[in-house]
């Protein structure tokens, strides 16, 4: 193929990288605009620095979106393996702990610098501080906006992200409602929640085994089990992050919010009653705290005891057995109100934007505007961690790629 066709992607994160690298690959004049000094930088935060690129464990379910067929469809053309092989082509080796990829080196800066090198020698033109500040049709094509002036092109790939993460402004967003398409709100995903301090105070800086259970005006949303951290003003740790965007919107409908959290995940409730009695009756000298010496961390038993009315000091003899026992079934369900999410600040990945039912399963080409893609965290998908969602920014961004440089693809 001529270089004839110019392509213009906007944004340079997973996503933005991969769709500028298929499409000059395929022969097509690729321009990529990075508001940020360097590609793929928003790389290096995930993982806690180590990339959790991939999840051996794919399936649609794991994500939050308004067209889970769509999403399907574009993560089915490039399942993980295939993902992994694409980078071992470039001398990139994995390792997985339970199904969860990471590169070998076990450093999100292997997978950065991978990408501007395949950027680099496919060709791209990348332009670095270069913020798109708006997004029109004209009759050649597609004019971007930038403080150097517009940048001309047949094709428009919109990689932009959301509002997650630093140099995240939500750019995007403006540019595809101008063009005519929705925005679903965006929200904070895969974050912390706010509870109040003084309900936390006795659980701070505990770090637990735990399942958490979100409610919303009194019913059930979801849950999730897994390590759940408590600070002086947040519930936090991944089952936390999985419900997160569940949480987002009930607060942003005015729900009355509310968490469950068991304490005892691995236990039915008949064992527990069963495990409290036997620990009861033991010696009547005992304190509490040294009556249950072993099941969980004082900091939880104090704030489970404390809403009962009783203290970890307070002995077994001078306590009422039948009011104790109800009280200590806070530790299969201790409610916690919340008072919203820790913000993008502090969020993982943005929920919300595009609909996906507004894109092309199959290119992910808009159905509004001929020419213009979009892919990445701009739509309206977001999985859970794991490596979901940055395997749906490479998924995503590989088919707009390809599709934007198809000559079969005409307008």
């Amino acid at each position: 193929m001529s270089k004839e066709r110019r392509i213009c992607v906007i944004g340079g994160g997973a996503a933005g990288c991969l769709a500028a690298w298929a499409a000059a690959r395929a022969g097509a004049e690729a321009v990529l605009l990075e508001a940020l000094e360097r590609p793929a930088k928003k790389i290096l935060a995930t993982g806690n620095g180590r990339c959790n690129l991939t999840n051996l464990r794919m399936d649609p379910a794991f994500y939050y979106t308004d067209d889970p067929a769509c999403l399907g469809k574009v993560l089915e053309a490039l399942p993980p393996r295939d993902l992994m092989a694409l980078f071992e082509k470039e001398g990139i080796l994995f390792h997985d702990r339970k199904g969860y990829v990471y590169p070998r080196t076990d450093q999100a800066q292997t997978i950065e610098a991978v990408l501007n090198r395949m950027l680099e020698e496919s060709g791209v033109q990348v332009r670095t501080k270069a913020r798109a500040g708006s997004l029109r049709r004209v009759p050649e094509g597609f004019a971007v906006g930038t403080e150097e002036g517009p940048v001309r092109a047949d094709r428009v790939i919109l990689t932009t992200g959301g509002k997650a993460g630093p140099g995240c402004l939500g750019d995007g967003y403006a540019m595809a409602a101008s063009l005519g398409h929705r925005v679903l709100e965006p929200l904070p995903g895969l974050c912390p929640l706010k509870a109040d301090k003084k309900r936390l105070k006795p659980l701070a800086g505990i770090r637990c085994s735990g399942r958490v259970r979100l409610y919303e005006n009194g019913h059930f949303l979801g849950e999730d089990t897994g390590e759940v951290q408590f600070t002086s003003d947040t519930l936090s740790g991944i089952p936390v992050f999985n419900i997160s965007r569940l949480a987002a919107e009930a607060f942003r409908k005015g729900g009355r919010v509310e968490a469950g959290i068991c304490f005892l995940p691995e236990m039915e409730e008949e064992r527990a009653l069963a495990e409290i009695g036997r620990r009861l009756k033991g010696p009547s000298e005992r304190t509490l705290e040294a009556a249950f010496l072993g099941l969980v961390q004082p900091g939880i038993l104090r704030a489970v005891l404390g809403r009962a009315g009783f203290q970890n000091e307070q002995k077994l003899k001078k306590t009422d057995p039948e009011v104790l026992r109800g009280g200590l079934m806070g530790l299969m369900d201790f409610r916690l109100p919340l008072s919203g999410t820790a913000g993008f600040a502090r969020a993982q990945v943005t929920a919300g934007g595009v609909p996906l039912a507004e894109v092309r399963p199959d290119t992910l080409e808009s159905v509004l505007v001929p020419g213009l893609y979009l892919a990445g965290e701009i739509l309206n998908a977001d999985g859970i961690c794991g490596g979901y969602n940055l395997q749906w920014a490479f998924a995503s961004g590989l088919a707009a790629g390809r599709a934007a440089s198809d000559r079969k693809e005409e307008n």
